[in-house]
């Protein structure tokens, strides 16, 4: 019986580790786009951190909000994977992300907008940061994590403006710095799964499994294009003011004399200051 009882459990660890890396192999693409989500965002901080320039505050925002989504993916598939079973932290900081995420996005596309476009994005930040931090607030006393979460995700519901401002050209052209046609065609399917997804929240439904982290990814992949498009063309228009500059300053020393008279009797000095030092 001995022989008998070793081969079970042999082999019901076989199926156990079977199971686990069948489990590992479906959550291994969400991992990987977290990875590189979470990655992006901390480069993308980082950068806007050491320029310090006011173009690159949209980077900044940009990084927050990619690099919160990422964490939270991770933080999802480690808890899935039984990689921290007995800890309470996770949720805490998937909780968090989930009321504070739109926050990083709404300043993210304020930093895009012009006019009343951006200030209703920056009157929806103060929003969304007065319920999440009310959400959270409520969290951390009754340990209730979906008490507001509601009202998140009808300010979410309300971010899908967005969509069709890109994709129309004439309100792009009233109400965006930049006109993409990558954004016109990428931000209607992106708002189309967001509108899923957040109403599927606001109705107490879980959504379609694997299908927002790729419309995220082409999300990233479309703001990033344009928020590159941004910082360069402002790169480019700063370089050619350098440019000028140069030029308007050798055209100043040319006209400058190159050496004073020599009068006999009498020594002359002569200095050149800018205007502006």
């Amino acid at each position: 019986m001995a022989p008998t009882l070793l081969w079970r459990r042999a082999n019901g660890g076989a199926r156990l580790d079977e199971q686990s890396l069948s489990l590992l192999r479906g959550q291994l693409g969400s991992i990987l786009l977290g990875t590189v989500f979470l990655f992006v965002g901390l480069n993308a901080c980082v950068i806007a951190t050491v320029r310090r320039r006011g173009e690159f505050r949209i980077l900044e925002r940009f990084g927050w909000f990619i690099g919160m989504y990422g964490a939270r993916m991770l933080v999802e598939e480690a808890s899935a994977l039984g990689v921290v079973p007995k800890s309470g932290w996770p949720a805490v900081l998937i909780v968090t992300v989930d009321y504070l995420l739109v926050v990083p996005s709404l300043l993210f596309w304020a930093e895009l907008g012009i006019g009343n476009f951006r200030r209703l994005s920056q009157a929806g930040a103060l929003v969304g940061a007065a319920i999440g931090i009310a959400g959270l607030g409520v969290f951390s006393t009754t340990g209730s994590p979906h008490t507001l979460l509601a009202y998140n995700h009808l300010l979410a519901i309300m971010l899908l403006v967005v969509g069709i401002v890109a994709a129309v050209p004439r309100l792009s052209r009233k109400f965006l710095v930049i006109q993409s046609r990558v954004l016109g065609i990428c931000m209607p399917v992106i708002a189309g799964v967001a509108l899923c997804v957040n109403l599927a929240g606001l109705l107490g439904f879980r959504p379609p499994p694997h299908i927002e982290p790729p419309a995220f990814a082409l999300f990233v992949l479309s703001i990033a294009y344009v928020a590159a498009q941004k910082i360069f063309a402002k790169e480019r228009r700063l370089l050619s003011i350098e440019n000028e500059l140069e030029i308007a300053r050798q055209i100043q020393a040319s006209i400058l004399p190159t050496s004073v008279p020599e009068v006999r009797n009498l020594r002359i000095a002569a200095s050149y200051r800018p205007m502006a030092v």
